[in-house]
């Protein structure tokens, strides 16, 4: 195959290559890997200071897993939605999900009191999707899972794990303990 010299205004298309790599988080190291190009050759493309062939384009997009479309395209603006809610404390003494009134959410927080002293009468363990991130707000919850030890959290400790394994929640003491669950969805 024969290197076409690809002329394309070169500042941009550094910034381009290093926007992409840093996105995937890559060093030039590991991109160089996944190309077979010398870092070296990668720092002066991304500065602009030389100009890449068709062949090295190709290998740098294969590296990147995009198409060399991709290394010409310009970045869309990021574009704020502008949504909020606001959720008193008032409202989050007892099972809570603030930002309820927000559609096509990513995020699903709730408030919950945890009562049960044990498996059974949590409801056993439970499966859901995503990932899911807890902060106990008062007392102690135990944490219950099919894969680890139970675990047990107090006041302002938390636990961020793949809400895909089963899971559920005890008190961890005589009180109910309150917690702050945020799953993704």
């Amino acid at each position: 195959m024969t290197a076409v010299s690809v002329s394309v205004s070169g500042a941009r298309l550094g910034e381009r290559l290093r926007r992409l790599r840093r996105e995937r988080g890559l060093t030039l190291a590991e991109l160089s890997r996944r190309t077979g190009l010398g870092a070296s050759t990668l720092s002066r493309a991304e500065g602009s200071r030389i100009t890449l062939t068709h062949d090295k384009l190709q290998r740098i997009s294969e590296g990147l897993e995009v198409g060399v479309a991709a290394l010409f395209a310009e970045p869309k603006p990021f574009a704020a939605v502008a949504r909020r809610t606001v959720t008193r404390a008032d409202a989050t003494r007892h099972n809570v999900s603030p930002a309820a009134d927000i559609l096509h959410k990513r995020l699903d927080p709730t408030i919950r009191e945890i009562h049960a002293a044990d498996l059974a009468q949590a409801g056993g363990l439970q499966r859901l999707s995503g990932e899911a991130y807890v902060f106990v707000i008062e007392g102690e919850v135990e944490v219950l899972s099919d894969i680890y030890a139970p675990l047990r959290l107090g006041a302002g400790d938390s636990l961020y794990f793949d809400a895909a394994m089963a899971h559920a929640f005890v008190r961890g003491g005589e009180r109910a303990c309150r917690i702050l669950c945020v799953r993704s969805r």
